[in-house]
């Protein structure tokens, strides 16, 4: 087994410091490699390179200490936010980057592929991701108000068949993110 380098144990080292290493890992391999290299040990240059990867995609610390230009701190969660009257939805991408998505009404109605009408639309607002703040998370009767107007979920969209679901204006899946 070939060691890994001393420059590679100093950069793993560095990247947990500027990194936001999540509390529960769910990868069980990366947590335990994480604990190993904290405990000093030593582990082999293919796992050495994978750890750093993994370290890599995640987001740096500094981006969610970072306070917005109003003084206010940035959404670092994905969810559905209130920002004056627009509904903006930040989701994850695949790299683990926050990215937001502004609620468009839509002149008139289009089917989607499963037939259903739609009045509204999620559409890529890059310009919106740094002004969204924790404090701009919105409620789950503002999500109610929304729900009801347009007769969709806030938080996916699907049409809302189930009473239960169609009173809350929300699925089971969707309400436990605004809980």
């Amino acid at each position: 087994m070939m060691v890994m380098s001393v420059k590679q144990s100093e950069f793993i080292n560095s990247l947990m410091a500027q990194r936001e290493i999540p509390q529960s890992i769910s990868e069980r391999r990366f947590a335990s490699l994480v604990d190993s290299v904290r405990g000093g040990d030593k582990i082999d240059v293919r796992n050495a390179s994978d750890l750093i990867g993994w370290l890599l995609s995640l987001p740096k610390v500094e981006q969610a200490a970072a306070t917005l230009a109003n003084g206010s701190n940035p959404a670092t969660d994905e969810g559905v936010y209130m920002l004056g009257d627009e509904v903006v939805k930040m989701k994850r991408s695949k790299a683990g980057r926050l990215y937001a998505m502004r609620l468009v009404e839509i002149g008139g109605s289009r089917l989607t592929e499963m037939g259903e009408v739609v009045n509204f639309e999620w559409q890529y607002s890059p310009d919106l991701t740094r002004q969204v703040s924790k404090e701009h998370k919105m409620t789950l009767d503002q999500a109610k108000a929304l729900g009801i107007r347009y007769g969709r979920c806030m938080r996916c969209g699907r049409r809302l068949k189930d009473a239960a679901s169609v009173d809350r204006a929300m699925g089971p899946v969707c309400v436990a993110s605004f809980e």
